[in-house]
């Protein structure tokens, strides 16, 4: 997606997804458990999704979103439709003998090409920075370039 975007010279927007405290959830309910929050949090992300979309799992409870063709401000309400879809269900494994079902949150961070980078490594850093403000601010949030702005005039005005 990444070379298209740039052959065609059109934007693609990039999300950077943790699971929040996920390795708590590993450590008090299980792996097993654990494997269940993916499965169903991947099946949220697959059903809110664009067929053009991508989906990837990038690390142990991080996930990219690559959305072609759109800027980060157009991905935004998506996006935060996606994190309270995540919020809002509970996911019971099968075997789990709590009852309780596992709530789970997600952090975002959110940028776009060509506007974060003329290359693709760069735009991943801009959205691994925001995916750690988001973490910073307090997890269950999204960071976007709108928001990375406003930072950046609150630590002028503070300067």
């Amino acid at each position: 997606e990444a070379s298209r975007a740039r052959r065609s010279y059109r934007p693609l927007t990039i999300a950077l997804i943790d699971i929040d405290n996920f390795k708590q959830v590993n450590d008090t309910r299980g792996h097993a458990t654990g494997d269940a929050v993916l499965r169903a949090v991947a099946g949220i992300f697959l059903h809110s999704l664009r067929p053009s979309d991508v989906v990837a799992r990038f690390g142990g409870d991080e996930f990219a979103l690559l959305l072609p063709e759109t800027t980060a401000e157009l991905v935004m309400d998506r996006l935060e439709r996606l994190r309270a879809a995540v919020a809002d269900a509970g996911v019971l494994p099968a075997g789990d003998r709590s009852g309780k079902p596992v709530q789970v949150t997600l952090s975002i961070g959110v940028a776009n090409w060509p506007d974060d980078g003329p290359r693709i490594h760069l735009v991943l850093a801009a959205a691994d920075a925001r995916l750690y403000e988001a973490k910073r601010r307090g997890r269950n949030r999204i960071v976007g370039p709108a928001q990375d702005a406003e930072l950046r005039e609150v630590g002028a005005e503070n300067g």
